[in-house]
């Protein structure tokens, strides 16, 4: 506005007054600044006051326990499970450390290891802000981890099918070309900004569509690279694209996942590796992997195609010690392989060769097998002597898992129980004496059932009868259900055994929790 001057040439006496009102507030303006900066400087005051830790410890003491804050998410002993809906809510965990407060936050910055793992998603759903902003919160978070080793979960959903949904923003989707160019330019500028830190890669995990991983590259060799677990997720209906990660140099990790993602698209040293998963490889892929990787201790893998195995004499691996297989058909594979130290063992038994071409391979190997999963087991009552000559092939058993597809096992699981619970000649395990050669499984000490659906590996009442006889074996009996239906009787006289010494341990899947003893606080809450 221009200045009001009259013809004296001073102001008219409305806008003197607001001039005067408008300094007035130029004054409280300045008079809340200086408030707002001296009640940041009491409220840091009050936390010397009143934080237990951090203004009493020395720094590395402090940065410690903030360390020991962070989540913990690698659950698997040999590889790393699938990263589940609690990452959204704790991948931000530094960030909320560095809110609380401005020496909280500048412990948190000052602190590396904080820094080093990092759960990053792009999809849809996406705000345009969050996108545009992503790359700049990306470099400050890989600025402030230094040069330690980086652990980093990249998430990719896009295009007609959204693998995974927002949990963080909660916004519309938008699926406008706008969005999709700040999604695209978003995507290329956090790929250079991982592929700028390759170096510091030491567990990389990618989930996305084919395309998205040829855009990796290795700007620095990535030495420090110990897992990699990629994901290929396919796109609506569009034609499949065979997924690449050929990075500039041979990479070589100690443990590698693959799922829908072919061993011929990467480029690995592949005598280091130790702990291998894949799932829907070519039975012959498999095998040849096995042949190569000189150094495998576990191996997890679902194959097909094992009607088209080429090999012709057993590949002798004499590492290998974890097998976990499943797929169609397997006895082509069995017959394929020798593994003198196999001590456990995962199996899919859903057709009726398979156990004699079991029995073949363990005799085969002459391995000490310790743990046996026997997974969707089919077997029926023509079975029986060649699943108990099985067994008894292996008496270093220490611990067996049976799971049942169909109700028409349960009666050979009942058999199986009986002569572990009533095989043993008189009471040498309860004596203290060591077991015999005579006993079936004389060194077993776990057995886990887990029904699949609706089908019973055996009845309650049958157990109670097994665990009431003279002859019993020491031995923990653990039950996994998803639909517990076990009247309170039963209920009663399976608690009882136990508090007489039974182990037997009734896990429900659905609910959580032990069975048994949710059964005692209720009976406890209803005598009082």
């Amino acid at each position: 506005m221009r200045a009001c001057v009259l013809v004296e040439g001073g102001p008219c006496p409305p806008c003197e007054e607001r001039a005067a009102i408008r300094h007035q507030i130029k004054q409280l303006e300045e008079e809340i600044t200086k408030l707002k900066a001296k009640d940041d400087t009491l409220r840091t005051t009050i936390n010397a006051f009143h934080d237990p830790f951090t203004h009493k410890f020395p720094p590395e003491i402090a940065s410690h326990i903030l360390q020991l804050s962070l989540p913990i998410l690698n659950d698997g002993e040999h590889e790393r499970e699938a990263v589940n809906e609690r990452w959204s809510a704790e991948w931000a965990t530094p960030l909320t450390l560095g809110s609380v407060c401005r020496q909280w936050r500048q412990l948190a910055w000052a602190t590396p290891d904080l820094w080093t793992t990092l759960y990053l998603k792009i999809h849809p759903s996406m705000m345009s802000s969050t996108a545009e902003s992503l790359p700049g919160l990306l470099h400050e978070w890989l600025g402030r981890s230094g040069v330690l080793p980086l652990t980093i979960h990249f998430f990719h959903g896009y295009g007609d099918q959204d693998v995974y949904t927002s949990s963080l923003e909660g916004g519309p989707t938008i699926k406008d070309t706008r969005m999709d160019e700040t999604l695209e330019v978003a995507t290329c500028l956090v790929i250079d900004i991982l592929n700028l830190h390759s170096g510091q890669w030491r567990n990389l995990n990618l989930t996305a569509r084919a395309d998205i991983f040829e855009r990796f590259s290795s700007s620095g060799k990535p030495k420090q690279l110990v897992t990699l677990d990629l994901t290929s997720t396919p796109v609506g209906e569009s034609p499949v694209t065979v997924p690449k990660f050929l990075m500039d140099s041979v990479l070589n990790p100690i443990r590698l996942k693959l799922t829908e993602f072919p061993l011929t698209s990467i480029n690995i040293f592949w005598a280091n590796i130790t702990h291998a998963t894949f799932s829907s490889i070519a039975a012959e892929e498999g095998l040849d992997f096995l042949r190569r990787a000189s150094s495998l201790e576990f191996y997890r893998v679902s194959m097909y195609d094992s009607d088209d195995i080429g090999f012709i004499n057993p590949i002798l691996h004499p590492r290998l010690r974890s097998l976990d297989l499943s797929g169609g058909r397997l006895e082509n594979v069995l017959e394929a392989i020798n593994l003198p130290s196999l001590e456990t063992w995962s199996m899919d038994m859903n057709f009726r060769n398979t156990v004699m071409t079991m029995l073949s391979l363990l005799v085969r190997s002459g391995c000490r097998l310790k743990v046996l999963n026997l997974n969707e087991l089919r077997l029926t009552s023509e079975d029986d002597e060649d699943f108990d000559t099985l067994l008894e092939s292996i008496p270093s058993l220490e611990r067996i898992g049976l799971s049942s597809v169909f109700g028409e096992s349960s009666d050979l699981v009942f058999a199986i129980l009986t002569r572990i619970f009533c095989s043993a000649p008189g009471s040498s395990d309860i004596s203290g004496e060591t077991p015999t050669s005579e006993s079936f499984l004389p060194y077993l000490q776990v057995i886990e059932c887990t029904p699949d659906g609706h089908a019973t590996l055996f009845s309650w009442d049958s157990i109670l009868e097994l665990y009431r006889r003279d002859h019993q074996r020491s031995l923990t009996l653990k039950v996994f259900v998803t639909d517990i239906d076990i009247p309170d009787e039963t209920a009663l006289q399976l608690l009882q055994i136990t508090e007489e010494g039974a182990d037997l341990q009734i896990f429900n899947l659905t609910e959580g929790g032990d069975f048994l003893q949710k059964f005692r606080k209720r009976r406890c809450t209803q005598d009082v």
